[in-house]
Parts: structure tokens; C-alpha cells; sequence
């Protein structure tokens, strides 16, 4: 191999591997990424014992929102 080759397969190695992928720091960077999380919605899963129960259903949507629109 050539000092031409690995001089190319050194900047791909550090190109790879210098990347990183924002990741939060501080408590107040997680009010970034909150809205990224999955959620699980009973009301789609005929299987879920609470598909059926409108109140459980509010109850939960309740929280879901103040958890959604909490801010640290």
C-alpha cells in the first residue's frame, strides 16, 4: 500500500470516528429532544385494557401532555 493510500485511509478513519452525534451535556439540552421520544397510545391496541376506558384514556392523555410541555 502506497503512503498516498494510507494517508487517504487515515483521513477516512478520522472522518468516521470524529463524528459524534449531539448528545445532551446539560439538563436544559433534554428540552431539545423531548418531543423524540416514541410513545405507546392504548387507544390503537384493541389488545390494551385500557382501550375500552375513556377514563383511564383522559388520564392519560393528561399526563402526556404535562409531560410533554414540562421545561426544566
Amino acid at each position: 500500500m502506497s503512503f498516498k493510500n494510507y494517508l487517504i485511509l487515515f483521513h477516512l478513519i478520522l472522518t468516521i470516528f470524529s463524528t459524534v452525534p449531539w448528545f445532551p451535556r446539560k439538563i436544559q439540552d433534554l428540552d431539545k429532544c423531548h418531543r423524540l421520544i416514541s410513545t405507546y397510545e392504548p387507544s390503537f391496541d384493541h389488545g390494551h385494557p385500557g382501550y375500552t376506558d375513556l377514563e383511564y384514556r383522559k388520564r392519560r392523555a393528561y399526563f402526556a401532555d404535562l409531560a410533554y410541555n414540562y421545561r426544566v
